[in-house]
Formats: C-alpha cells, sequence, structure tokens
C-alpha cells in the first residue's frame, strides 16, 4: 500500500510525441494533467488545465455524471476537485463536459486503490477541544483539513496510528467536513505542487462551537440573549456568557469593535462607538463566524427647546435638551449643517455661533448624530419691519430714507417693477437710506432677505 502511494502520479492527459509545446495553460478551456492515479474511492481527483471552472460535470465510468465541482482556481491556470463515489466508480478514461456541452476526454484511464476508509469522528467540538477519527489505514494520512483550507499538520496530531487520529480543534475551525489528505501540505510549503497525494472526506459535517451569552447589560438595563439593550453611544455593554476567549471583535451592525475587555472566557465589555446605530450586536469568532447576541437601541436627543424665538439671522441661537452630547452637525432648512467650530456642544445644550442668512423657516432644525440618525426642533426666524418712510410721495431718482426695525438683514427693495440692491452701507438696523429707482411704481416696496423671504412695507 505505501509504495503505490509513493508511486501514485498526477496523470497527463497528452503524450503524443506531437505535443512539442512547452506551454500547458493555453487559451479556451482545455485539460492538461489529473489525478492521482490510482486513487482510492471516496478520494479527492484533481483536474489541472486552463478554464476549467467551465466545466458543469465529470463522468466517472459506472457512476452518475459529477456536478458537485469545486473550483479551486480559474481562468489559464485552473483547478477543479471532485471527490470519488464510494460505490460503483469502474477503471476507464473520464469525460468533462463543459457549460457549453463540450466534451472533454482523458487519454490516461483512471484506476483505483483500496484502502483508507473513515467509520466514525466526533460529530461535535468547540475550537480547543481534542476531535477522534477512526478508521483504517489512518497511518497513511499526514494533515486534516477543516471547513473554509483550516490545516493542521501530522506534527500537530495528539495521536496517530492505523486506526486512529486525535486532533486538536483550531480556533478558526467552522462547522464543515474534514479533508484527510495523504500528505501534509503545511510541512511541504511552496512544494506542494510536486507531490501526488491523495484527498479523503468525510461524508458527514462536524459541528464546531461558538459562544453562547446569556446576558447583555447596560447601565439602563439588561436583557437575555437575543433580546434588545439599550444604550447611548459612549456608555459601556457588558455580555456574560462562555468560549469568549473566541472572540477577536464585535459588531454592530457594519461598525467593528476591536477594544474589547475580556474577563476571563465568561465575560467581555465594550464601549458603544459614536457610529453605532440602531442594529444586530454580533460576536466575530476567530473563525470568522458571527453569532447574533442582542439588538441595541440608542439613545436620541429629547425634550428639545431652541432659543430665543424667533431668531434673528446671524445671531447664535442655542438649542436645550437631554442627551444633547450626541449631536454633532445642526442643519438649517435651506442652509445645510453647521458642524466643527461653528457650533458648541455640552450635555445639555448645543449652541450655534451663528444663523445663517440664507436659513428659511418652512420647516424644522435637524439635529444630526454620528450614526446616521437625526431629531427635528422647531424654530422661527425674526422678520424686520418697516415703520416709515421719510418722504411719501418720493421722486424717482430722489433719495429716500426708511425706517423700522432688523432692517439689516434686508438685502434689496422692489418698488414694483423697479429693483435696488443695496450696500452695506446703506443699512443699519433701524434705517435704510437709498435711491428710488427711475422705474419705480407706487405702491407698498417688498424688502427682500437673503434667504429669499419678502416683507411688504
Amino acid at each position: 500500500m505505501t509504495c503505490l502511494l509513493l508511486v501514485s502520479s498526477m496523470a497527463f492527459t497528452a503524450c503524443s510525441e506531437d505535443d512539442l509545446d512547452t506551454n500547458q495553460y493555453k487559451s479556451g478551456i482545455g485539460l492538461n494533467a489529473y489525478g492521482p492515479i490510482p486513487v482510492m474511492r471516496g478520494g479527492t481527483l484533481r483536474f489541472l488545465g486552463s478554464n476549467l471552472d467551465q466545466v458543469s460535470q465529470v463522468v466517472i465510468p459506472g457512476v452518475s455524471p459529477i456536478t458537485n465541482i469545486d473550483v479551486v482556481a480559474s481562468g489559464d491556470h485552473s483547478e477543479i476537485r471532485v471527490t470519488v463515489p464510494h460505490d460503483g466508480p469502474e477503471e476507464g478514461l473520464l469525460e468533462l463536459v463543459t457549460n457549453d456541452g463540450k466534451e472533454i476526454w482523458t487519454k490516461t484511464p483512471l484506476s483505483y486503490i483500496e484502502g483508507i476508509e473513515i467509520t466514525s469522528f466526533t460529530p461535535a467540538a468547540m475550537p480547543g477541544e481534542t476531535v477522534k477519527i477512526e478508521g483504517d489505514y489512518l497511518n497513511l494520512i499526514h494533515m486534516v483539513e477543516f471547513s473554509k483550507g483550516v490545516q493542521v499538520s501530522e506534527n500537530e496530531f495528539l495521536s496517530h496510528d492505523r486506526y486512529n487520529i486525535e486532533v486538536v480543534v483550531p480556533d478558526d475551525a467552522q462547522t464543515g467536513k474534514l479533508a484527510l489528505y495523504t500528505a501534509d501540505l503545511v510541512a511541504l510549503g511552496s512544494a506542494v505542487d510536486d507531490v501526488s497525494y491523495q484527498i479523503v472526506e468525510t461524508e458527514t459535517v462536524l459541528e464546531v462551537g461558538t459562544p453562547t451569552t446569556s446576558k447583555i447589560a447596560s447601565p439602563r438595563g439588561e436583557t437575555a440573549n437575543g433580546g434588545t439593550v439599550t444604550a447611548k453611544q459612549g456608555e459601556t455593554i457588558t455580555l456574560t456568557g462562555t468560549f469568549y476567549n473566541l472572540v477577536k471583535s464585535v459588531k454592530i451592525g457594519n461598525v467593528e469593535i476591536t477594544d474589547l475587555n475580556k474577563n476571563g472566557s465568561n465575560s467581555i465589555s465594550f464601549v458603544v462607538p459614536a457610529e453605532a446605530a440602531n442594529d444586530a450586536i454580533n460576536l466575530v469568532c476567530t473563525s470568522s463566524v458571527e453569532v447574533p447576541v442582542a439588538t441595541l437601541q440608542t439613545i436620541v436627543p429629547t425634550e428639545l427647546a431652541a432659543t430665543p424665538m424667533p431668531v434673528k439671522a446671524g445671531d447664535g441661537l442655542t438649542i436645550s435638551g437631554k442627551d444633547m452630547d450626541l449631536v454633532v452637525a445642526v442643519e438649517f432648512p435651506s442652509a445645510g449643517k453647521q458642524d466643527g467650530d461653528k457650533i458648541s456642544i455640552e450635555a445639555d445644550k448645543v449652541m450655534v455661533k451663528s444663523v445663517p442668512d440664507n436659513a428659511t423657516d418652512g420647516s424644522a432644525i435637524k439635529l444630526h448624530m454620528a450614526n446616521g440618525k437625526s431629531v427635528e426642533v422647531a424654530y422661527q426666524l425674526l422678520l424686520p419691519t418697516v415703520t416709515a418712510y421719510d418722504q411719501n410721495p418720493a421722486s424717482a431718482g430722489g433719495k429716500i430714507q426708511i425706517s423700522g426695525t432688523d432692517l439689516d438683514l434686508v438685502k434689496s427693495i422692489n418698488f414694483g417693477t423697479g429693483k435696488v440692491t443695496l450696500t452695506a452701507q446703506e443699512v443699519t438696523a433701524t434705517a435704510i437710506t437709498t435711491t428710488v429707482p427711475m422705474d419705480a411704481q407706487t405702491g407698498k416696496p417688498e424688502f427682500v432677505l437673503a434667504n429669499g423671504a419678502k416683507v411688504e412695507g
């Protein structure tokens, strides 16, 4: 048996003397080599060539066409693998059928070797625990591969003989079938392409356990596994459970938290990031498996009020409430967001240094948080008033002085169809001095503000 394994090798599909081109990998779909030959029933066949990812069926004599094809590599240097059925396969040439119905035949027939058998193995285990594999000729096995390509070298086996293998489940192992290799790919390293080997896969999966959680708590309450926990950004959430040594991070939606405080393997605590929104809390294991534990409900500012009311454009505005330190920006209607040094933030209030001139009061102010949430607060803008003209009637082309309050908000005046745009020198808070346009018309002038609002005189 050992001698047969040593001499088994990849079988090349073409060996004609006409095949002088040393470039085996060409454009199109082509098979260059397959093996090992002989192969064990239940073992894995490897096919090397070009664009083999377009193969839809592999036909082995004596059994139904195999459609469960594992694509290892695509393109000009492609590799696919199929598992040889335990029952029924016969010796002979193999046929590969492409997606478009093209047939590719091997030029070397497949033969079989009886041997390695898996009769049982530990059905479930946690990472760090031991899995025992039982069967026959297991002494020919030199590597065990867990799901997702997690490989354990023969050098790390706890025990190894003809009938048994004992191996520790790696921390990054996931639930899936076990693959037993007759070569130690870990030890071979880059030389693996020069070695022919057999692969025997278990028929059933090994269930790899994940951490369990019994309680999730924040300063605002607690819940059991799968419940909802309420917390404010910046507060600490603590989880109680088992096997937390397998946790590498925590995710809240798409926000990943790697700064974890672990108390042994039974407790984890973390600070809720400012970017965290209402979303699922998942534990991310070292195996990259994500385990849901709870749903986060975040806090938003409440009991909001804006002062002064109304507020004059250009003046400061204070918005008071609870949990105001969550706010990162204040958005005025039609005027965009005010953030950074344009606002100051405290636990009970946010102060806007200057209300934008182009802000309108057709809708509410929005307070934005780092997690994308927002809340609204009502406000109202101050409008100017006009109390008197120094002459009425006035002469077209002549000077006129207009008295009132908050007139420095006015940017232009419409005298019917005649319009005048004001300069800073013409305007104070209580008076406007300007020239009446030559095309002015009798009637109530319109005083136009920076935000487009109009006030009649």
